[in-house]
């Protein structure tokens, strides 16, 4: 019993930016997306190999970024549930993630204590920031 409410755990959410639908990451290793009108479960996205903890549409609808327990960053096509690009690099458990503005730029925060900027168009981490004395 404890082991199926565990993996049942539902943790980042994420309105899509014209609020139709909500994803959800979860101890699963998948992203639900839902119809925020009817519940209804429109795609699963499966890529992650740990709990995703985090995860949130681009500004403008059309991609989605996870982080998870295993260390990783996914981009998605939010319309096919398409992987998209994977980054590696952490050393620790991804917990946050950000876009900026522009979507041209993603940012990630972890347990290794630091955050990464990573360039959306090839993958790219364009920079490191450190100095966090906890989990980011």
């Amino acid at each position: 019993m404890a082991d199926t409410i565990v993996k049942s755990y539902i943790l980042g959410i994420a309105w899509s930016p014209d609020a139709m639908s909500i994803a959800s990451g979860s101890a699963q290793n998948t992203i639900k997306v839902y119809d925020s009108d009817t519940g209804d479960v429109l795609n699963t996205f499966k890529s992650h190999k740990d709990t995703v903890i985090t995860c949130k549409y681009s500004n403008n609808g059309s991609y989605l970024v996870s982080g998870s327990l295993d260390k990783c960053i996914v981009i998605w096509d939010a319309d096919k549930a398409a992987a998209k690009r994977q980054m590696d690099g952490h050393t620790g458990r991804v917990l946050s993630v950000a876009w900026s503005f522009d979507d041209l730029l993603l940012a990630s925060g972890s347990s290794d204590k630091t955050v990464r900027i990573w360039r959306v168009e090839d993958g790219l981490c364009t920079n490191i920031l450190d100095g966090h004395s906890n989990h980011v």
